[in-house]
């Protein structure tokens, strides 16, 4: 997906906050606890520059606790003043005025000083499209001075708002950025409703969010759907569907209304406390330096956490360094290919072979053996392979042409159309244990390859999201064999649908004449 959303009128509020931070003593930017990153326009560091600045987490209420707080500190190590709160229930509210008056100490002396009294700190409130200013503003003056509503870019013009005789706040339009470096941020932005729905494929934005569920909050699904999470995300969100009575006309499972209902059970809360960002594992070692010797408990058990983090991290950097043992020893060669292949061995479906030439800086981390990966980390290495790869070439044979040729001969075949599909073209080829006839170029056969080799590695993942995708679709179109939680492999149920049911159209008859 391809998020960008940048109206009109974000154009005309930026210029006029350019001329409105002249008149302010201090910038109070919101963002959503749940994207606390994700939720700052980088915009609003250059405008606020030599202003005071105080961040609100707001909607901390939904968002997961743990990492409020560890954004928190985070965000107080940058030198911001912080407080996490919900506007809507006025959670955190009462501490806002006191955290002003600390913010602007400074200039409330220099204006007493001057024999300036009883003038109020002018602060400005900033923050993105949908991130709750209006709430807050409201909430803070105890009255509704600003509209609010649940959809991005109801506030249209700036409005000065006096509270009392301390403060007063000047309220402005949300703004976004014209143009998301990364689509990851526009992701994290859509899913909490900051970019208009109706410009979005729902569907899509579904399948995202429960890919990251199911690799960052294991269970949380299964609790409140009552779903298996073994399963492949489309089928998964197919059982939603079916649970919670999303059906279409004909009594069929209505993809589109589950995917609607998950993401609006996130955006509410019902799916639990959820952030959808944690600190990076590349920011830990500045979180630690920063507040390990803070003696408060809470700290110490976020220090002791981030300790932990950063040490798995730091080993995942050595094992992945390891695993361009073979791309350093043949870094001669201009376009080094890793191959591999998924589905020798099952009763239905395709053998997928999958070719892929990877960067020489590589620096995608968590690669190895497909198998020794869950479904979710497979489908997030999956995205990322597919976006920083060189070249991914894929090819496959089918049921019919493995029955004709035999296995081994069909696996050859789709390697070559996988290697074939690559521009440009690789020089060498880095092979998990086979050495393919047929292809002119060197190759190099490593004996368990998918778990010595990045570039094996990386094509042995893509092929195998690519391959249990395809069975996922077949179960829609021949149901009764579990192919979607077998992807063809002789399953007990699989071999008993068999003898019930006999074959299906996608069967290989050569491997299955024992069973029926």
């Amino acid at each position: 997906m391809n998020f960008q959303w940048y109206p009109g009128h974000m154009t005309k509020a930026k210029r006029q906050m350019q001329e409105d931070i002249k008149l302010i003593d201090l910038v109070i930017e919101l963002v959503d606890a749940r994207i606390p990153l994700s939720s700052r326009n980088p915009d609003i560091d250059e405008l606020g520059k030599n202003k005071y600045r105080l961040i609100l987490m707001n909607k901390a209420d939904l968002a997961d606790k743990e990492r409020t707080r560890e954004w928190s500190a985070f965000f107080k190590e940058k030198g911001f003043f912080v407080v996490s709160l919900d506007a809507r229930s006025k959670s955190g509210m009462k501490s806002i005025t006191d955290i002003v008056m600390e913010a602007c100490k400074e200039k409330i002396e220099r204006d007493r000083k001057r024999g300036i009294k009883n003038r109020p700190v002018r602060a400005m409130v900033v923050g993105i499209p949908n991130v709750g200013k209006s709430t807050f503003i409201n909430s803070y003056a105890g009255k509704a001075c600003a509209k609010t509503g649940n959809k991005p870019g109801v506030t249209k013009g700036k409005q000065w708002i006096r509270l009392n005789k301390s403060v007063e706040l000047l309220d402005t339009p949300g703004i976004l950025w014209p143009k998301f470096e990364d689509q990851t941020v526009g992701l994290r932005l859509a899913l909490i409703g900051s970019i208009k729905d109706e410009i979005l494929n729902v569907d899509e934005l579904a399948v995202e969010l429960v890919k990251f569920l199911k690799a960052e909050y294991p269970g949380l699904l299964a609790q409140r759907y009552e779903v298996s999470e073994e399963n492949d995300i489309i089928e998964l969100i197919r059982a939603v569907a079916v649970n919670r009575k999303c059906l279409s006309k004909g009594g069929e499972p209505d993809y589109s209304k589950a995917a609607a209902l998950i993401i609006d059970d996130f955006r509410s809360g019902k799916l639990g406390h959820i952030t959808l960002k944690s600190i990076t594992d590349s920011q830990l070692a500045q979180f630690i330096e920063a507040y390990g010797s803070d003696e408060r408990g809470g700290v110490i058990k976020l220090v002791d956490s981030a300790k932990k983090r950063l040490d798995k991290y730091e080993k995942e950097l050595i094992r992945t360094e390891g695993l361009k043992k073979y791309e350093r020893e043949y870094a001669s060669y201009a376009h080094i290919c890793g191959i591999d292949e998924v589905g020798r061995g099952p009763l239905a479906g395709p053998v997928v072979a999958c070719a892929v030439i990877l960067p020489k800086d590589c620096d995608i981390l968590y690669i190895n053996d497909s198998k020794k990966l869950t479904a979710a980390k497979r489908d997030e290495l999956y995205d990322v392979i597919m976006e920083k790869a060189v070249s991914v070439g894929i090819g496959m044979a089918s049921h019919e042409r493995i029955d004709e040729i035999n296995i081994l001969q069909a696996t050859y075949e789709a390697m070559r159309q996988a290697i074939g599909k690559l521009d440009p073209a690789p020089d060498l080829t880095l092979n998990d244990a086979v050495t393919i006839p047929g292809v002119d170029i060197k190759q190099v056969p490593i004996i368990k390859g998918d778990a010595k080799s990045i570039s094996i590695g990386a094509a042995s993942i893509v092929a195998k999201v690519t391959r249990d995708r395809m069975m996922v679709e077949y179960d829609r179109i021949y149901p009764g064999y579990g192919f979607a939680s077998n992807k063809g492999y002789g399953s007990a149920e699989h071999i008993k649908a068999l003898k019930e049911i006999g074959p299906s159209p996608i069967h290989r008859a050569s491997f299955i004449h024992n069973f029926i």
